[in-house]
């Protein structure tokens, strides 16, 4: 019942004559500049500004009831709030935004047609209209005819809470509710908030349909050692792939596959592959899988690819075992363990029916170092476990972990204290190194130096 008079409530919403529905970019920054939300930068850009830092945990909340009751783990980062406040702070929004100029997107969230989620995203902003535009996926013109919204997103950041009133920790809200298919965003002009509250709803909902959902990217060395690289969004995974492509050598060359292009090569010999999304038609896409594919004809030394998140990480493993040794890529993860599992799930996605026992096979042949970076408690963003990925054993992919990164507390400025510590073990690469004539110190993996 609930449901039926939310999306009643947001369909007389988006009635009023004022509301703005899948407009191009360029509309969007034009409505933008008019409402002197956003300014153009001389190189083109456009700048909109926040009025605080993207981080807001203590202002999120999930609706505890039927749906969630026993499904999420509560504690100090999935902190309950009651249906009955939800409520009465969703009927002050909407009051809030009637009459106002609004804007709205039809997109999805995910790659594949089997998983993806249809989403509605009401902007008070053009520019964050803009911002959803452009990160999640669009549909195309047949697919917009027949596009339902299984989620929606009302982003009020002129909307202030009052925290003794709404039952919140500020001014600024971020409040999931499962049962009425809706996030209701409050307070805060950062637009991340749209994107990391519908990645939330995508971890709750695809787990119960056997999906693991995980953030990830991978990169070779000349020497043929494979690294995975893996962490959540904003540790710094694009970061570390830039600072690890400084040892590729001159003479390589190199094919960058991305969404965007982040990663700066300072090599000679670079190709720059990015995707492309299929037109207001629906055609012209160009994808990751699409693009990894074609780079092989190429004949590059090595293929990073940004971010794998689909089919694509089954030709990425292919080019890593039939000789691209040296390629890198970067996964979402919570642990290395993780990372190796969600591996798994994303070359279940090409549809092919590849036993298990042969996927994993293929992964621990082709992937030679996982590394795990991830944002501390300061902001810092540090590498927290090295770990070389050894073979198979009865069935399930074996590692050891190399380093560590030992956190000792935090000091009176609330600076996370702590050193990288070896675990004692000798890398099984090591010969391949001496191959190759790289000289590496044993006594870096002695565990009782720090």
């Amino acid at each position: 019942m609930a449901t039926t008079m939310h999306v009643s409530d947001v369909a007389e919403l988006l009635s009023e004559g004022r509301t703005h529905f899948n407009l191009s970019p360029a509309l969007l920054v034009e409505h933008a500049a008019r409402r002197n939300e956003a300014h153009l930068a001389a190189n083109g850009a456009i700048v909109g500004y926040t009025n605080r830092t993207g981080r807001s945990p203590k202002d999120k909340f999930i609706v505890k009831d039927e749906t969630t009751a026993h499904s999420v783990a509560w504690g100090a980062v999935n902190v309950a709030f009651e249906p009955e406040k939800f409520d009465a702070l969703y009927v002050r929004v909407m009051e809030h935004l009637r009459g106002r100029e609004l804007f709205v997107q039809d997109l999805f969230c995910g790659a594949d047609p089997a998983y993806r989620l249809p989403v509605r995203i009401v902007n008070e902003h053009a520019w964050h209209n803009l911002f959803v535009h452009q990160l999640f996926l669009r549909p195309g013109a047949e697919e917009l005819k027949h596009h339902h919204p299984e989620f929606t997103v009302i982003s009020a950041p002129e909307f202030k809470a009052d925290p003794k009133r709404d039952g919140v920790n500020s001014e600024v809200f971020i409040i999931l509710n499962f049962t009425r298919r809706t996030v209701l965003i409050g307070g805060t002009s950062y637009a991340g908030k749209m994107k990391k509250s519908i990645f939330s709803v995508m971890n709750f909902l695809l787990p119960q349909r056997n999906v693991f959902p995980m953030h990830c990217s991978a990169n070779v060395g000349h020497n043929g050692v494979t690294a995975l690289f893996f962490g959540l969004s904003g540790t710094g995974k694009t970061t570390l792939l830039n600072v690890l492509s400084r040892f590729i050598p001159e003479e390589e060359r190199i094919v960058t596959i991305e969404d965007s292009a982040e990663l700066q090569m300072k090599q000679e010999h670079v190709v720059r592959l990015e995707t492309n999304p299929a037109n207001i038609e629906g055609r012209g896409e160009v994808t990751q899988r699409d693009l990894v594919r074609n780079s092989l004809r190429m004949r590059p030394d090595r293929i990073i690819v940004g971010e794998v998140r689909g089919a694509e990480v089954l030709d990425m493993l292919q080019a890593m075992n039939t000789g691209h040794d040296g390629s890198l890529t970067t996964i979402h993860a919570n642990s290395p363990r993780d990372a190796l599992l969600r591996l798994e799930t994303l070359v279940a996605m090409a549809g092919l029916n590849i036993p298990n026992d042969a996927v994993r096979r293929y992964i621990s042949s082709a992937i030679d170092v996982v590394i795990q970076i991830a944002r501390l408690y300061d902001g810092s963003r540090k590498l927290v476990s090295f770990q070389e990925v050894t073979g198979m054993e009865s069935g399930i992919i074996s590692m050891q972990e190399l380093f560590v990164f030992e956190q000792a507390g935090v000091d009176e400025n609330g600076t996370v204290k702590g050193q990288i510590k070896s675990m004692g073990v000798m890398p099984g690469f090591l010969e391949r190194f001496k191959a190759l004539g790289i000289p590496i110190p044993y006594d870096i993996f002695d565990r009782r130096k720090r």
